[in-house]
Order: structure tokens, then sequence, then C-alpha cells
């Protein structure tokens, strides 16, 4: 029934259970036996009335109650006085229904107060339990001010529990305003002298000053203590308490041994019932946990949980026991256990053993003890307990805690990444990394807006909350983070990196034209600068996966061509800028067919970078472009309209084979001189395609020699036979053994030339559909055998054959 009015009607928060009209109170209240005969024709009078609600309350009916006033109230003739009356009433049902309940209803709480507020007239005071009442419903609404100074009032009004108030007091005041050690000691000892003061609540004040003294490390004025109130306790039905606060000062004092056979005395002669029972078994798992006996901790701990009513002890035995559970390592239980702690001394703050702040602590001081012992992800579940309990008001230990937070989910994450990336099987630790990730990154910019005033600290945390975003696979949002970091912060001096780092984002998820705009408003913002340097490359990568080669070449141009008006002519060759340019202008030219500069951007690669990892590559490439351009030569000089020009295009299309040939050739003495096991799939096929190719070259000289020389026929025909050979399984070998079939042809060996294709047919049967299928499906097995029988059936075999007769 918590939360329970609206419009002052408990009866609505039940579904409108209860609609009581008069008549059915009446029945009610006859059921009761509470009811008196009232002729019909006299009407009741407005204190019959007030009775009857008073009778309901008190019998535990407070939704009929409730519903009842709030009629009454409803009546036209009600008077102001009687309304006020009325209103008092209402709050009284309400509190008595909320004094039940475990869990209070906002809602509820409120209309205690604004009912007790109505119920005043004009010059008109509040009692005393009228005051303790507001006060608890303060207390409930986590209003611990205005709770205090209803207590205060209520003990001025001389409520009857003035003593047990003035103790609620004191602890409001001591977790909420704290109380110095003079003015506490002062306050237990008047209850000590105070006249009336029950002697329970005069042990409470002992206890408390056995406990200040210990934390003063007074511990003479203790004992001193003691002995002077000996005889107030001793012979009373608190003497077993008494040796409790005994134990207690040698607890403090670090006579734990002593302290611990007088607890255990204590236990052995008192019934579970007894507080000082309960008060001893916490204080014994208190002394087996500092000894590091934390399964015999456990055990007493449990036994305070198995026997204690809900109380400060309770919960301080399930803050214990979830620390001895820790130190046992079972981590699952203990974190329920803290959980467990946590809410109970958020439930009852004021009183209590134990406080948030310690229990803060001792789950930070678990996190550090786990990440020093190399258990991160145990220490993660503690530091999450901790970083929870820190005050909102406490903005830089917030801090702390979102940055202990952050790196370590971001270790975490980056951890199992690594060993997702390294297995071979199929695991969640990819979907667990993430989950770390983003968890940084949502911890990092807490930081960052809890560090604000910091601007270094601040932009930190916002750059790696971006790079925790960005590793957890939602560039998106680390974009995200990085434009809202350079419209707040337009003058940072991170603001270069990190208008490159965003075009990074971008080209990553394909929006190309953002990442150009962030490269190309680095370039202009902030030309010269490294950060401006390093976006040019990824800029010319955008443009070209655009299709737009001309923009890609003059961005690369600008790292590795001098331009006067350029601010980059700086850039050396040493750069990697500039040797990634390279590397690309030479790639460019050869997809947008420019092959004489692809030659020259591939030889300067070469000559500048010899130990580069892709300098395989460009031998390749370079090797590529000088084929493909001497192809081009061979057909411009056969053009009649390259006549004037024949000869110097023949001159240099035989240098461009032969230079095409060298490379082929050392590219493959390259690859033979290292171990076949350390060979990419990617250098596999350069190996491949630089035997065939190299035969290619040689056999394409004869085209651009003397007619008589038979030399590249010669040439080519055994290192055709050598690529066939090497590569008999390849689909390649059939075009190499046409080509040899050739050569043969054109050296009059017409037998080696049938022969020949009798090794191609055979060597046919070893290539696997699979390779077919893989390098050109439409030329199978059947293509080349139709095509093998046709070549066999030709003219140039019958009359090779006729003029050798």
């Amino acid at each position: 029934m918590s939360d329970v009015i609206r419009g002052n009607s408990l009866a609505e928060q039940l579904g409108k259970r209860w609609q009581a009209p008069l008549l059915l109170v009446s029945l009610v209240l006859l059921l009761l036996g509470v009811w008196r005969f009232r002729p019909s024709s006299v009407p009741p009078t407005f204190e019959q009335l007030l009775g009857d609600v008073k009778a309901l309350a008190d019998s535990g009916l407070y939704p009929e109650a409730s519903q009842y006033v709030t009629e009454l109230l409803a009546a036209p003739d009600r008077t102001p006085a009687e309304s006020r009356r009325l209103h008092a009433e209402l709050a009284r049902i309400i509190f008595l229904h909320e004094q039940g309940n475990a869990v209070h209803g906002t809602g509820n709480c409120e209309r205690i107060i604004i009912n007790t507020d109505q119920s005043l007239g004009e010059g008109e005071f509040f009692d005393g339990p009228t005051h303790r009442m507001r006060a608890l419903a303060f207390e409930w609404l986590q209003r611990p001010a205005s709770a205090l100074a209803e207590y205060q009032a209520a003990v001025e009004k001389g409520v009857a529990d003035g003593w047990d108030i003035r103790r609620r007091i004191v602890e409001i005041r001591c977790a909420t305003e704290g109380m110095s050690a003079q003015e506490l000691h002062a306050v237990f000892d008047q209850f000590l002298a105070g006249e009336g003061a029950r002697q329970e609540l005069q042990f409470w004040a002992a206890l408390q000053k056995v406990e200040l003294f210990g934390r003063e490390g007074d511990h003479a004025e203790a004992e001193r203590f003691l002995s002077d109130h000996a005889p107030r306790f001793r012979d009373s039905a608190f003497a077993s308490q008494y040796d409790y606060l005994q134990a207690l000062a040698w607890y403090h004092l670090g006579r734990k041994d002593d302290s611990e056979r007088l607890l255990r005395s204590v236990r052995d002669r008192l019934s579970p019932a007894e507080p000082a029972y309960i008060c001893a078994g916490w204080l014994l798992g208190r002394i087996l946990q500092e000894q590091e006996s934390p399964q015999f901790a456990l055990s007493f701990y449990e036994d305070v949980l198995d026997k204690a009513p809900p109380g400060p002890y309770r919960t301080a035995a399930v803050f214990g026991r979830a620390e001895t559970l820790a130190a046992l390592e079972r981590f699952d239980e203990s974190l329920e256990a803290y959980s467990e702690a946590i809410q109970k001394t958020m439930d009852l703050p004021y009183g209590s053993i134990i406080d948030i702040r310690q229990v803060r602590e001792s789950a930070t001081a678990w996190y550090r003890d786990l990440a020093s012992r190399g258990r991160p992800a145990e220490a993660m579940l503690y530091l999450r307990q901790a970083a929870r309990l820190v005050p909102p008001a406490d903005t830089e230990r917030q801090a702390s805690y979102a940055e202990w937070q952050a790196d370590l989910a971001m270790k975490l994450g980056e951890s199992l990444l690594a060993d997702e990336e390294a297995s071979e099987a199929a695991t969640d630790r990819g979907a667990q990394a993430r989950a770390y990730l983003q968890e940084a990154g949502r911890e990092y910019l807490k930081l960052a807006g809890l560090a604000s005033l910091n601007e270094s600290r601040s932009s930190y945390a916002i750059w790696r909350a971006a790079a925790a975003f960005d590793r957890a696979g939602d560039p998106r949002q680390a974009a995200a983070v990085l434009d809202r970091f350079i419209a707040d912060r337009p003058t940072s001096s991170r603001v270069p990196d990190a208008l490159q780092r965003l075009g990074q984002l971008y080209q990553a998820v394909g929006d190309y034209d953002s990442a150009i705009a962030r490269y190309q408003e680095s370039l202009t913002r902030f030309s010269g600068m490294p950060a401006a340097v390093s976006s040019i490359v990824p800029l010319a990568d955008c443009f070209l996966e655009k299709g737009d080669l001309e923009r890609a070449e003059q961005a690369l141009l600008r790292l590795v061509g001098y331009r006067s008006d350029e601010s980059l002519y700086s850039v050396m060759p040493e750069a990697r800028e500039y040797r990634e340019a390279l590397f690309r202008l030479g790639d460019l030219y050869i997809r947008a067919e420019k092959y004489e500069e692809a030659i020259a951007r591939f030889q300067e690669a070469m000559d500048r970078y010899p130990n580069d990892p892709r300098s395989s590559r460009a031998m390749f490439m370079l090797a590529e472009s000088n084929r493909v351009s001497a192809e081009r030569l061979f057909d411009d000089s056969i053009n009649p309209r390259n006549a004037p020009h024949k000869d110097r295009l023949r001159a240099t299309c035989v240098e461009r084979l032969r230079k095409a040939r060298q490379l082929y050739d050392g590219l493959i003495e390259r690859f033979r001189a290292r171990d076949a096991s350390s060979l990419g799939e990617l250098e596999r096929v350069y190996i491949k395609l630089s035997h065939f190719y190299r035969a290619d070259v040689v056999h394409d000289l004869a085209r651009v020699s003397d007619p008589s020389d038979l030399r590249p026929f010669i040439d080519s025909l055994e290192l055709y036979d050598r690529a066939a050979w090497l590569y008999q399984d390849d689909p390649m070998a059939m075009a190499a053994y046409i080509q040899m079939i050739n050569c043969y042809i054109r050296l009059g060996k017409i037998d080696k030339a049938r022969m020949t294709l009798q090794r191609a047919r055979w060597a046919l049967k070893n290539v696997p559909d699979e390779a077919f299928d893989r390098y050109s499906p439409d030329e199978g097995h059947q293509y080349w055998t139709a095509y093998f029988d046709w070549l066999e059936r030709t003219p140039t075999f019958s009359v090779a054959l006729a003029g050798a007769g």
C-alpha cells in the first residue's frame, strides 16, 4: 500500500476496491463491534462520524478509513474547523499505514506533511506527537534537515519518548552534518546522567563512548570510563553487555586475544536472543577476519545473520560476510552480499555501525588488491560497486573512479580483443570485449564532464572515449564524440589530431565525403602540421574509393612533387608520409594505365626503400609496368602514323622487355632465398606470375628482333617449360604449353610440337576442377580438350609436316 493516496484516497490506489458509502461503513463498524444503533431520523454528529473514522483506522482498515475521510471532507456543510480535524486524522491514517511498510511511498509521506499543514488553524501549533510523526515522514522522504527540525520541536514540546528522540537526533546529525568528538562525548554524558533515560539508552551511550575512545586512540580513558560505570551495569540486566563493552575496548587497544576470549565467554553465558550475543558474534567475526581467518569469521557472521533481527548488527554482519567471501574468492556470493549491505545501509542510514563510505572503501580495496594480482575482471566487479557509492557532489572523487573504471575497462576490452584475434575457435570474447570498451567510452565521457575545468585532463578523456568506441566497433559513436570535441574546443591543441582521426573514422565506415571534408579542413586550417601532413595519403585513398583518380593524384603529388606555393615541400623522402605517397602513386598510375609514370614512381620507391616490406610488390609492379609499356610501344611502332619514330619506339620496347626480364628474374631469386613457409599468398602469386611473364617478355623480344634470330624462341621455350613444370596443376600451365608449341613450330621442330601437345593433354588431367573454377571458370577441362583437338587438326601442323617431308 505504499504511495497510496491520489486525491487523498487510499481506496483509489487499491483499484477503487472500496467506494464506501456511509451505509457500507456502518456495516463494517457493526461487524467490528463498535457501531451503535442510531435512529435513521437522527443524523450523526460530527464527533460520531470522526469516531467512526478512528474506529476504522484503529482496526487497521486504512483504505476504508481514508475513503471515509475523503467523503466527509467533500460534504458541502463541512466547517473549516471540522475539515482541519479531518485532515489531522487523515495524516494519522496514512502515517499508521506507512509505519508498517519496509519501503515507504513518496506520495504518502508527502501527504502526511500536507495534511498536517492543513490541520492547523491560524495561531495554532503542532503538539509533540505530531512533530514526531512529521519527523518520521521527512526521514522517509530522505530530508534529514527537516526531520531534525521536527525532532527538536518534539523534544521541546515534551514528547513522551524524548530520550529516544534525542538519540535519533544524534544519529541523524552524525550521518549528515557530523559532530565533533568533544560534542559527542558531552551528548553521551547527558544520556548517562539523564533523569528518565532508560538503562538501554544509557548502555547505548556507553557503547558509543567506548567506540569513540577507540577511534581517538584514547584507550586509557576508555578503561577509566568502564571502571567508573561498572557499578551501573554489573548488577543489572546489562551485565553481559558491559562485558561486551570491555571486549570492545580491548579490541581497540589491540588486545584481540583477550577480547576474543571474553566475547566467547559472553556468548557461552547468553541465549541467542540476547542483544549481547549478537554483538559479540559480530565482533568475533571482525577479529577473526582481521587475523586472516576468513572461513572462521564467516561462520560467526552467518550465525549473526541467522539469529539477529533487522538492525545495525545484522547489516554489519552482511558487510563482514561480503568481505570474507571475497577473501575466500567466492566472488559471486561476495558481490551479492555487498549489494545487500549497500541496500540495508541506504534503507537505514542513521545509527548504523557501518556507513556507505566504509562499504565504498572496502570494495575499492578489493578492486586494488585483485587488479594488483592480475585479476582485472574480478577487480572490475568490485570497482563498479564502489563507484556507485561516491556522493554526486564529490566531483573530484567521482572523476577518479570514472578514470579508474574507464582505464580498467579499456584494458579488459583490449585484452579480450587480442585473445579473440589469436583464437582459432569461435568464442564470445569479442562481444565481451566490445561491452568493456563501450563501458570505457562512457566512463571516459563521464570523466571529461567531471574534469571540465581541467582542460588537459578533460581533452585526454574525450580522446580516450573516442578510441574506446572505435575499438568497440562503433566508429559512428567515436566520430560523434570527436565532432563534439571540435565544436566545444575549437582552440584546443588536439583539434588537428581530432580532424585527422575523424577523417579516419568516416573513411572506415565508407563515408568518404565526410572523411574528405575533415581531411581537407585539416589541410586548410593546419597546413604543414604533422596531423595535416598525415591526412594527405588517406585523403587520396578516399578519392580513389570514389573513382576520382585525378584528385587522388593531385593530393599525393603535394607530398612527392615540389611546388613553390605549397607549404609541404619540406616533407623529406625519409618521412613516412612521403614513402606512403610514393607507393600509392605507383598503384594509382597502374590503375590509370599511366605505365610510364608508374615506372618512374616504382623505380624511385625501390631505389629509396629497398628494405620496405612492400619492395617485392613494387618490384613486381615495376616489371609489369615495363612489360605492358613494351606492348604499347610495339603497337605504336607498327602504326604508320609513327613511322618517323619507329626505330626509337622499337629500341625503347626492347629496353623495357629486357628490364622486365631482369626484374622478374630478380623477384624469383629474391623469393627463392626465403623459406617457402614464410611466404604469403600474394607473394606466391607474384612468384608464379613472374615465371610465366618472364617467359612472355623473352618471347615478345622476337617481335622486335631480326627474324633470323631464333634465340628469343629458344630462351622463352626453356622458361615456359620450367613454368609449366613448376605449376603443372595450375590452369596457366595450359597457356605455357601453347606458347611452347608455337616456339617449336617457329624452330621447325614439329615432332617436338606434337609431343608438347601430348604433354599438354596429360597435364590437363592433373589440373583439378577447383583450380579452373578459381581462376577461369569458363576455360575448364572441356574447353581445353576441345582446343587441343582443334589445334591438332589445324593446317599449321599439316603444312609443317608436309614441309618437313
